[in-house]
């Protein structure tokens, strides 16, 4: 795991200099958005794998700015309507079923 995790950084790095030294070529708001994209993959990934490993404390929360906080939302498990066609489990609907009281 800790092979895979660093290069995950290295390769992250790795494309953060690369949009620098082609940043003349980029808008410099895009290349910005694709700089902080890039810095917050990892965090978001470790996150996914492992919710609730970037619990924020007070103290962080009083000392970073909000614009440099990443935002964390647990995943929802409700059902979305999707365009396949389903599963044989589901009886191959796409539709939510409703219920009715």
């Amino acid at each position: 795991g800790r092979k895979i995790w660093e290069n995950i950084l290295s390769i992250s790095r790795n494309i953060s200099r690369t949009i620098q030294l082609y940043g003349r070529e980029v808008e410099q708001g895009r290349k910005q958005r694709i700089i902080n994209l890039i810095s917050a993959f990892p965090y978001l990934l470790r996150h996914h794998i492992r919710p609730g490993c970037l619990c924020e404390s007070q103290a962080s929360l009083e000392t970073t700015p909000p614009k440099d906080r990443l935002l964390l939302h647990e995943p929802s498990f409700q059902l979305v309507p999707t365009r396949h066609e389903g599963d044989k489990t589901s009886g191959g609907t796409t539709t939510i079923p409703t219920t009715t009281a």
